[in-house]
Parts: C-alpha cells; sequence; structure tokens
C-alpha cells in the first residue's frame, strides 16, 4: 500500500519556511525510498524546529533566551542537545505531555534506524513520524509565556515612545502581541494591566498610560472568554471593573458581576461645600458604562438605572459629552433649563448643548427638541444669559430647526394651547424666522400655530387685557420688527390677533351679563368698542350680542349719552359687515336715530 501519495499536502501546514524546505529534502528522500535517511531527517527537523521557536521566543522572552545560551554552549563543544531541547519544549509549554510522548517515540526509533546494521523504517512508519513533526511542531507558531507578559505590561507603562497615543496604532499592536502569547498567560495579562490601571487611573500625568492599556485590553480580549476563574466577589479593585466593561469580557459575566462592576465604577464622590457642592463619579467609568449603554449590553433595570442617574447628577464640565448617548444629554440639559438656578444648572446646560455635535442632535426626535426650545426661551425670559446669547445668536450656533421651532411657539402658546406671550426676545425670534428657516418649514410652523390659536384659550383670563395690548404693540411696530416683508408671518400675527380679541370679547360679554350697575357695564362696553375691530370672523355675531347688552341701557337716564355713543360705534360696526339689505336699513335707521340724541 502506498502511503506516501499525500504528503505534498504536509507542506502546506508548515509555517516556516526553514522547517518547509527541510520537509521538502525528506519528501524527496521517502520517494527514492531512502526511507532510513528521511526518518533521521525528520528527527533532525524536529530538532531544529523547536529550536528556532526558542530563538524567536529569545527576542521577547528573558528565560528562552537562557535558554537558547544554554544550547548553543553545548553545541559549541559538540555536546548533544536532543535532550535539552525535549525538556526545555515543555517547560517554555512550546509542546505539551502528549506531544512530548509522541516526539520522544520518534526520537527512540531515529536512534535504532540510525544504524546501518539495524532494519530501516517501514514506508507506514516513516509517513506517520511527518504526520506527527508536522502536527505537533512544524505547523504550531511559537507563544509567549508568563515572563513576556510582565515585561510587556512594564514596557507599554513606561516608555512612552513605544507606541502612538491613538487607538488603531494600539489596537494593531494589541493584535499582533495576541498571536505570540499563550492562552495560559492570559490571566496574568488581565491582572497586570488591572494593577497598573489602578496606579494611572487617577494620575493627570499618567493618562496616556490609561488610554494605551484599555486600548490594548479591548483589542486582545475582544474575542476571548477568561473568566472561567474570575468570582464577582473578587472585582474589588477599580482596574479589574474597567477592563471588565470589554463588550466580550461583559457577554460572559454573570449578573451578579456585572452589578459588582456597575457599583465599583458609579462610587461617588463629592466635590465642594455647602452650596456649591456637586457629586462626581470617576469619568472613565461614566465613559466605559456609556459604551455599554450605546451598545445595548447594559440591560439591567437597575444598573441602567443607575447609570442614567449618574449621568443627570454629574457636573457637565466633567462629562465627555460627544461620547454620551445624545438622548441621555439632551434629556439632562431639559431638567436643568427646568430649575430655577441659571448660575448652577440653566448656564452650564446650554453651554453643554453648544459643545454638542449637530449631526448628533439631529438624532434626537422632533418632540423632544422642541421642548428644549420651549425651554430655552423660559430660562431666557427668567435672565439666564446662556439662554438669552443663544437666542441671539442662533445663526452662528446653526440652531436646529426644530429647537427653533420650541422657542418659536414658546413665544405664543404652551404646551396646553393656552396662548400668553413672551416678547423680550420677540424681534431675534422673528428675524431668525424669516431669514434662516427654508419655505417650507416655515409654513409648517405658521400653519401649526394658526391650527393651534383656533381653539386656543387665554391661560389666565385676568390678563386677557394684557395680552390684548401686548399682540397690538406688536402691530404697531411691525415695521420696526420687520415683519410685513413676509406674507405668511403676516398672516400668522394677524390670526393670533383675531383670535386674541376673540376671547377678549367675549370676556367682556361675559362681564357684561354678569355685572348688575351701569356704571360697570359702560365700562365694558367701551372696552369692546375700542377692540372688536380687530375681531376676525365673529365680528358680526360679537356686534348684534352687544348691541342687544347696550338696548337694556339706552332707556336709563344714568350716561345717556355715554351708552348711545357706544350704541352708535357699534351699529358703524355691524354696518360694516352686514349684507342683508333690509338689516343694513334697519341699522341706519337706529344710527340716525343715536346721533339725533346726541345733538
Amino acid at each position: 500500500m502506498d502511503y506516501i501519495c499525500n504528503l505534498d499536502e504536509l507542506k502546506n501546514k508548515v509555517l516556516d519556511e526553514d522547517d518547509r524546505r527541510m520537509l521538502n529534502e525528506i519528501i524527496l528522500c521517502t520517494r527514492s525510498k531512502a526511507y532510513r535517511a528521511a526518518y533521521i531527517m525528520t528527527w533532525i527537523c524536529i530538532a531544529e524546529s523547536i529550536k528556532g521557536k526558542i530563538k524567536n521566543m529569545s527576542k521577547y522572552d528573558g528565560q528562552a533566551l537562557k535558554v537558547l545560551n544554554d544550547i548553543e554552549d553545548k553545541e559549541k563543544y559538540h555536546k548533544s542537545t536532543d535532550e535539552m531541547i525535549m525538556q526545555q519544549a515543555k517547560k517554555l509549554n512550546i509542546l505539551n505531555e502528549v506531544a512530548i510522548k509522541r516526539i520522544q517515540h520518534i526520537r527512540e526509533m531515529r536512534h535504532v534506524y540510525a544504524h546501518p546494521r539495524n532494519a530501516e523504517p517501514k514506508q507506514f512508519e516513516l509517513v506517520s513520524a511527518l504526520n506527527i513533526a508536522v502536527e505537533e511542531v512544524l505547523s504550531k507558531s511559537f507563544k509567549l509565556r508568563h515572563e513576556y507578559v510582565k515585561e510587556l505590561i512594564d514596557k507599554m507603562s513606561s516608555e512612552q515612545s513605544l507606541l502612538h497615543d491613538n487607538k488603531a496604532s494600539v489596537y494593531e499592536f494589541a493584535k499582533k502581541r495576541k498571536k505570540l502569547i499563550q492562552k495560559s498567560a492570559y490571566r496574568l495579562l488581565f491582572e497586570q494591566i488591572a494593577r497598573e490601571l489602578n496606579d494611572t487611573i487617577n494620575v493627570p500625568e499618567r493618562q496616556w498610560v490609561t488610554r494605551r492599556l484599555i486600548w490594548f485590553s479591548d483589542a486582545f480580549f475582544e474575542d476571548e472568554e477568561i473568566l472561567e476563574n474570575i468570582k464577582p466577589f473578587s472585582i474589588s479593585d477599580l482596574g479589574s471593573a474597567i477592563l471588565l466593561t470589554n463588550f466580550n469580557l461583559w457577554q460572559f459575566a454573570s449578573q451578579e458581576m456585572r452589578d459588582s462592576i456597575v457599583n465599583r465604577l458609579l462610587m461617588q464622590k463629592e466635590d465642594g461645600v455647602g452650596y456649591n457642592k456637586k457629586v462626581y463619579y470617576l469619568p472613565l467609568g461614566i465613559e466605559r458604562l456609556n459604551m455599554l449603554y450605546k451598545g445595548g449590553y447594559l440591560r439591567g433595570k437597575i444598573n441602567k438605572e443607575k447609570f442614567i442617574n449618574s449621568i443627570f447628577e454629574m457636573p457637565f464640565y466633567r462629562l465627555n459629552l460627544k461620547d454620551i448617548e445624545i438622548n441621555l444629554i439632551i434629556d439632562r440639559i431639559i431638567k436643568e433649563l427646568k430649575s430655577y438656578d441659571w448660575h448652577i444648572h440653566q448656564n452650564p446646560a446650554v453651554r453643554a448643548l453648544k459643545e454638542l455635535d449637530m449631526s448628533e442632535i439631529e438624532k434626537v426626535n422632533s418632540e423632544k427638541l422642541e421642548e428644549l426650545g420651549r425651554n430655552i426661551l423660559q430660562a431666557a425670559e427668567g435672565r439666564s444669559d446662556e439662554c438669552v446669547n443663544y437666542i441671539q445668536t442662533m445663526k452662528e450656533n446653526r440652531t436646529n430647526k426644530y429647537i427653533f421651532k420650541g422657542i418659536f411657539k414658546e413665544c405664543f402658546i404652551n404646551e396646553k394651547t393656552e396662548f400668553r406671550f413672551k416678547f423680550k426676545y420677540i424681534k431675534n425670534v422673528i428675524n431668525y424666522l424669516i431669514e434662516n428657516i427654508d419655505e417650507a418649514f416655515k409654513t409648517q410652523i405658521i400653519d401649526e400655530m394658526i391650527e393651534n390659536y383656533s381653539n386656543a384659550k387665554p391661560k389666565d383670563d385676568r390678563c386677557i387685557d394684557t395680552y390684548s395690548k401686548e399682540i397690538n404693540n406688536i402691530f404697531n411696530y411691525i415695521e420696526y420688527y420687520r415683519i410685513d416683508r413676509d406674507d405668511s408671518v403676516m398672516k400668522l400675527f394677524l390670526e393670533i390677533r383675531e383670535r386674541v380679541h376673540d376671547n377678549l370679547i367675549e370676556i367682556y360679554l361675559k362681564y357684561i351679563e354678569e355685572e348688575k350697575t351701569i356704571s360697570m357695564r359702560r365700562i365694558w362696553y367701551k372696552a369692546i368698542c375700542e377692540n372688536i375691530r380687530y375681531c376676525g370672523g365673529k365680528i358680526y355675531e360679537y356686534c348684534i350680542k352687544t348691541k342687544d347688552a347696550i338696548k337694556k341701557d339706552l332707556n336709563s337716564n344714568e350716561y345717556k349719552e355715554e351708552i348711545c355713543e357706544y350704541f352708535l360705534s357699534i351699529n358703524k360696526s355691524v354696518l360694516s359687515v352686514v349684507e342683508n339689505d333690509e338689516e343694513k336699513k334697519e341699522i341706519e335707521m337706529e344710527i340716525k336715530e343715536c346721533e339725533e340724541i346726541l345733538t
């Protein structure tokens, strides 16, 4: 039976070029039926390959270097090194126990077949030896051990010039070193990095070490499970907790261990005293948990709540805003703006908003951004300097259109569809609407506002007269505010004015109905006469109701002329809108009678 037909396939499994060249010579001997020579060369190939691995390890491992020197010293004096190579291969973890036994058999048979008087190996024995050689030695790369791991972490922590201070460089470095390190040394590597992190996390001038070691760990352990011996109660140091937030390691951690990690990373510290006292957390801990939160790995309800609370409690200047999930930051900003303290809460919140990337803000839903805009205007009305500045520099800030929409709406109407006016910064708001909002979105805002006002009621009936004066003042200064150059904006203001005055007249009519003395009713008659011209489609209805009320007081001797003047004024208003000819004649008659009384 021919066993050598597939020997060429073995060459493809060999890693080292020198090993492959020697294996090729062995295969040539085998095909020439020089089985004795081929078997002896197989052992030499195994020994030289192991020696080559020790030589490569010696570049990184001090113990491997010592072993290499001992082997070369023996060879210098022409002493056999076979036994030493086998022993040291086991100590350096190049070969395991099973591999040692299989290779020792080849070595023993090599002694037998080396003597020409003894029988030569059979073809199947030779092919079996070649397969063992390739499987156990020639196809395996060398792996570094514990001593190298210690030296590596020490070097990474002490030599700043070893690597560029960026994630990509460290990731590439870690991937290359991972190919060199034995799995049995992974645990030590983890512990060495954690120990070093504990010494550097809170040292500002050593933050380059912290960054480097975390990046290295994230790359190295991204697809390895090393948690078999790590128990939840052992996560007492900060360094281990930081490292275990690696996506892969976190997935293998038990819920109990995850709870321990979160608790360790969110241990509170206090800064300042009294009114200025602030609670803060380790920024790196927040950053690592935020990474899990954004990736969907922080699933436990309690742990998630603890993390979100930490974002809401940490001062903005201690947060890396660009890394934190944008919805959390916007929620936090809205919360701060709703406070009544512009120095501690509102101003820092708007400064944080200005730092956010516009593309990230656009990921937030429009309703939340509108709420943010409303709160910015509310805080500006409350004299928050940063909010005032934000509104005055919306163009420079490239304000998100939905944030502006909230600011604009808050000037006129609240979330309950109750109108009241906040006009301190109306000039800035209107100018921004006209000059910086695209036509389609401007039309959308205005149409929504008109629809809202169609059903709006005053926030406070007692202030309706004030609302009327405020909206009328806008029209008094309409040229100053430059609203007249935009028909859609003018349409909105006319609608608002009509709705305000509709409500105003309804309230005056209610007062007239409830008032028992003519001396008070005449005040409301006068108010209606002054404002009714601003009403919308209900002007006729209001005129008729007012007329009916005044008629009851026309026969009174008190304030007769004054009441008559109001009746005349209302009739003239009715005449301007009435369409029925008979009704027109009737009104004209009433006007004539009033004029006669007055003359």
